[in-house]
């Protein structure tokens, strides 16, 4: 198993995108992706011309769409039966449950941007009853992830989400339209992946809470009890004692351009409890206890501007015997 660097929301001329679908894979590699995701506004027209190139260039694309409606915009990996013009408030459950059920993965996409009457439907207004068939949440999406007081809200949100007892992916999406070469400081998903790093694998990752969000960072990230690697999106039994492994450094091709310090490590439960660590990369093993769902965090500077420059989906505690 391994982290590959992703990005999730992607979109080409075959929607609003300003590039072809061959531009797009090219700028994938050039930023040092090893996967990602076509989610066209309603439409999967570009996926042809995506798969030939990708694998001309040895990258992973996974297949989806974006349902772009006027109360939200959700990005669907995979294939399903539902059709985007169905998804409406009186029937967003339904569209949710059909969905997880043909195994495709939902995440609510940049919940918290601005909305009506400047830009409608990017916020995010469904009320689903159950956010249990929604896998992923983008707390983090677009330029400078860590500094957006959209991504702010959105990260409060999920953190809401998984108080209430959702197991819900981190995400995020720069929701890339334009080539952007000179685009200050952005993010990547990173997906815990077999191998082979195919499609299936990538869909999965998501589902199962393999996943951190990361502006100019790469890591590996565990928590090892007994000599057990436990990874993001695990259950650990309630009072498991054992250790943070956290091996991180800046992404070199973001760094290229972009100046990046670590400054500290993070464990942050669920329940607000905060532990930190000066950590300036490396690797750090950090004893601790599990007593309730938590998540790592590193904080630093990309580009100058600070803030929690990755964050991963939770590792999850089990709350009694079954």
């Amino acid at each position: 198993m391994k982290y590959i660097k992703a990005e999730m929301h992607c979109h080409t001329t075959a929607s609003d995108g300003s590039m072809q679908p061959e531009t797009l894979i090219r700028r994938a590699c050039e930023r040092g992706y090893g996967a990602i995701a076509s989610t066209d506004h309603n439409t999967t027209a570009a996926h042809a011309r995506l798969r030939t190139e990708a694998a001309a260039r040895g990258i992973t694309l996974i297949g989806g769409i974006e349902w772009t409606t006027f109360h939200g915009h959700l990005t669907v990996l995979g294939d399903t039966r539902v059709n985007w013009r169905d998804v409406m408030p009186q029937t967003i459950d339904e569209c949710l449950r059909r969905a997880d059920e043909d195994g495709a993965v939902v995440t609510a996409a940049h919940p918290f941007r601005m909305g009506n009457p400047l830009c409608t439907g990017c916020y995010f207004e469904y009320r689903p009853t159950t956010w249990e068939h929604i896998r992923g949440y983008e707390i983090y999406s677009g330029i400078l992830p860590h500094k957006s007081v959209y991504s702010a809200r959105a990260k409060a949100r999920w953190i809401e989400l998984i108080r209430s007892g959702y197991r819900i992916s981190a995400m995020y999406g720069y929701d890339w339209h334009h080539s952007d070469e000179h685009a200050p400081a952005y993010g990547a998903t990173y997906l815990l992946v077999d191998d082979r790093a195919s499609e299936a694998s990538c869909v999965r990752a998501v589902r199962e809470g393999r996943t951190f969000v990361s502006v100019g960072i790469c890591a590996d990230i565990c928590f090892r009890a007994d000599g057990v690697r436990r990874e993001l999106g695990d259950t650990l039994d309630r009072g498991a004692v054992g250790v943070v492994e956290i091996t991180a450094r800046p992404d070199p091709i973001f760094a290229r351009r972009r100046a990046v310090e670590l400054h500290a490590a993070r464990i942050a439960a669920f329940d607000g409890t905060v532990e930190e660590y000066p950590f300036a990369g490396g690797k750090i093993e950090i004893p601790y206890t599990a007593r309730g769902a938590f998540r790592i965090e590193i904080v630093g500077s990309a580009d100058g501007e600070s803030g929690e420059l990755l964050i991963t989906s939770p590792i999850y505690i089990k709350e009694k015997d079954v």
